[in-house]
């Protein structure tokens, strides 16, 4: 179902051809750092959902985050220039001046 769910939200995400994110980082009741993307398009449907939750593996540094999210962007075949606003926390590894993922998307060549 989760899957079902997934290709829909891309989807849409393509037939809008462009979305805005929301990223947190949270912990759940196991200590597990998770990172939560939602995504937000315009099309026939508008829709908010939930794009993924995945584990953190490892740290929870900027670099981290970006890998994660932008690796998802790639195997789904969108695009970081469809990333029309970016919209995190206030935690340093997410708006870093220079190693934050905020930082990182804004030099991903487009």
């Amino acid at each position: 179902m989760s899957e079902d769910i997934k290709e829909q939200v891309v989807a849409a995400i393509k037939e809008s051809g462009n979305f805005s994110s929301q990223l947190d980082e949270s912990s759940d009741v196991s200590d597990d750092a998770q990172l939560l993307v939602y995504v937000r398009c315009q099309g026939k449907n508008d829709m908010e959902e939930n794009l993924f939750c995945k584990r953190l593996e490892t740290t929870t540094t900027g670099e981290d985050l970006f890998k994660l999210v932008d690796s998802f962007i790639k195997k789904e075949g969108l695009s970081w220039d469809q990333c029309f606003s970016v919209c995190t926390g206030g935690a340093p590894a997410m708006l870093g001046a220079h190693q934050g993922f905020t930082a990182r998307n804004k030099s991903t060549p487009q």
